[in-house]
């Protein structure tokens, strides 16, 4: 038994996944040069000198546009998303202070001491203020 890790999932050591990993860029490398390579020869075989020229000069010229472009395209990007994630902690912040807020008050109330009310002795007098209706005075028990 080897004291390699095995993942979990697929059962596969870490030198088993390196080299199932590299013989995939090997061989979408491959493809890239082959497509680059057909690509090249099929444009100096249909192309003109002076047509290959310009369009490697306007490819050069543009590349600090493209350049610049891209910079702005990833200005905008990185402000949505931190606006997104911006008003996404805000709703769940919202969210937590609310149920902070019922816990506080719960304990708050829990922790209250309870109002006393004073028992009456079996040998005091409790008196009923108000008169009985039919003109009685006050009830004695």
């Amino acid at each position: 038994m080897s004291n390699e890790r095995k993942n979990t999932k697929t059962g596969s050591t870490f030198a088993q996944r390196l080299v199932m990993v590299s013989c995939t860029a090997l061989v979408l490398l491959s493809i890239l040069i082959g497509a680059a390579w057909g690509l090249h020869r099929l444009a100096l075989a249909n192309t003109s000198h002076g047509g290959a020229v310009g369009w490697a000069l306007a490819a050069t010229s543009l590349l600090p546009v493209m350049g610049y472009a891209c910079y702005r395209l990833g200005q905008i990007e990185g402000r949505g998303v931190m606006n997104g994630i911006a008003a996404g902690v805000g709703v769940v912040s919202k969210q937590a202070n609310d149920i902070a807020q019922v816990k506080v008050g719960t304990a708050r109330a829990l922790r209250q001491p309870m109002p006393v009310y004073p028992a009456a002795l079996p040998d005091q007098i409790i008196v009923d203020i108000a008169p009985e209706p039919g003109g009685g005075g006050p009830v004695y028990m």
